[in-house]
């Protein structure tokens, strides 16, 4: 898909809950559940945050709105 090649996907592994660097990074994003995805803009401003399934029409028209 070649919308999703603009992005950097960065992926967290969460299972060790009791984790400093897991509480670091859930913390910078607010993150209160898993799974979270969090669409970032080129300027570092959040743009868009899925916490459920979202199919890909709607993924995609998300990305598409991102600059």
């Amino acid at each position: 898909m070649a919308e999703a090649s603009r992005f950097v996907a960065v992926k967290v592994d969460a299972t060790e809950e009791d984790d400093p660097n897991v509480d670091q990074v859930k913390n910078r994003y607010n993150v209160v559940g898993l799974p979270t995805v969090i669409l970032i803009g080129k300027n570092g401003d959040e743009r868009q945050r899925f916490t459920e399934f979202v199919p890909p029409a709607r993924f995609l028209d998300a990305l598409r709105a991102v600059d």
